[in-house]
């Protein structure tokens, strides 16, 4: 424990941290006792310390650290997503980050890399900047004190540098929602759900599909996978607030449908065919023709996949429900399934959850943002939902071993 003029910095219990975690505008699950637990358990760190800063016996901020080391011999803290204070009173930032550096150096820590979750700036799905600079007396303190600042445009491999959130309280009902999305995006709603395209979440013995789709989709994508064991104590110790979603097929449904639907259109023809040839009556079975051929086509590509189960997995994701939004984490698709577009019902099934749960729909890591322009990637994906492009603060990293930084300098 280690007294900076007033302000304490110390470590504590699992329960005494979880009383206030969401105490704060910026409370987020990777500040949270429960990911200490996990980190713990599964060793990915030397240490994950649950601290608080305490000012008059009042808790006014607190952090997860996470201790790793680096280059053999140094002690590195990095705190993602944290730590939790109120940025908007710098009297109170000032004095924890000085009590924060105070502590490190009593926890032998060399170098210490910090990540707050704010939201530097907000960018709308036309790409125009509605709010800028919000954060600049935080970045200023900082850099000032001889933290060098990093902006990430893109993830990292610790934290994301910005991400797609839908705000949701201005929306009346479910409703509302749906008729705000483009047209484009109602059509595939609906054409999917015609497929019997279904939604629901994974029990704790079903992770295993969520792994595998996720497995699949980062060998696809070329992103590395964290091992199961990773998922499986998310689970343990978010329980109900870790939902790993599946979106998947019900095969005789779709393929019953799709019979439906081509009787219900030859035997149109036919009633078309048999009455008096008007341009109006050509025009018509034209359409219908199309619509026939269509269905015929979507039937003849299910039947070349061979498909055996009664219910085909097709995208699953993990989400947090933390705090005051619904965070898509990470998931993936199989690729022979896009085109019955699983990724999109959950992310609709999990906007309608986060409505009636008062909280935001965070997309999370968002990439690809230039390829809009020519209507592809990552953020033109998300932006048909609706919503704001946030840009995170940044990284502030320091070295206070004056050995860690010549070797930071050697290595460069």
């Amino acid at each position: 424990m280690e007294i900076n003029m007033s302000v304490i910095v110390k470590k504590v219990t699992d329960e005494i941290y979880k009383q206030s975690q969401l105490n704060y505008s910026t409370s987020n699950f990777l500040q949270s006792t429960e990911i200490a637990s996990t980190q713990l358990e599964r060793r990915n760190f030397l240490d994950s310390q649950r601290v608080v800063f305490e000012k008059n016996g009042h808790v006014i901020g607190q952090a997860i650290i996470n201790i790793r080391k680096r280059y053999r011999f140094f002690k590195e803290a990095i705190i993602l997503q944290g730590p939790l204070l109120d940025y908007t009173n710098m009297d109170i930032v000032k004095e924890c980050f000085e009590a924060l550096e105070i502590y490190f150096k009593h926890e032998k820590v060399s170098r210490f890399m910090i990540h707050p979750y704010l939201i530097q700036q907000q960018i709308d799905t036309s790409l125009n900047i509605v709010k800028d600079n919000q954060y600049n007396d935080v970045i200023d303190y900082l850099t000032s004190c001889g933290y060098v600042h990093t902006v990430h445009s893109e993830d990292t491999v610790h934290v994301v540098g910005q991400m797609f959130v839908k705000p949701l309280h201005q929306y009346d009902n479910e409703e509302a929602i749906y008729d705000a999305f483009s047209n484009a995006l109602k059509r595939d709603l609906k054409k999917f759900d015609e497929s019997h395209v279904k939604v629901r979440e994974l029990q704790e013995d079903e992770l295993d599909t969520f792994y595998r789709i996720l497995v699949s989709t980062g060998g696809r994508k070329g992103f590395a996978v964290q091992p199961f064991l990773y998922f499986e104590l998310l689970k343990k110790y978010f329980k109900k607030d870790a939902r790993f979603m599946l979106a998947y097929l019900d095969c005789k449904a779709y393929t019953d449908y799709l019979q439906n639907k081509i009787d219900a259109f030859q035997n149109r023809i036919v009633e078309l065919e048999s009455s008096p040839l008007s341009k109006k009556t050509k025009g018509y079975i034209t359409d219908a023709k199309d619509q026939l051929q269509s269905y015929v086509k979507r039937q003849e590509q299910f039947e070349q996949l061979h498909v055996t189960e009664t219910f085909l997995p097709l995208s699953s994701y993990l989400f947090m429900c933390y705090g005051q939004e619904v965070v898509s984490i990470l998931g993936g698709s199989y690729r022979e399934y896009l085109n019955f577009g699983g990724s999109t019902m959950i992310n609709w099934d999990m906007i309608r959850y986060a409505y009636r749960e008062n909280k935001d729909y965070n997309f999370y890591g968002t990439i690809e943002v230039a390829d809009s322009q020519n209507k592809t990637g990552n953020f033109n994906y998300k932006r048909q939902f609706g919503g704001e492009l946030n840009v995170l603060i940044g990284s502030f990293t320091k070295t206070i071993n004056p050995l860690m930084h010549l070797v930071e300098k050697i290595k460069k």
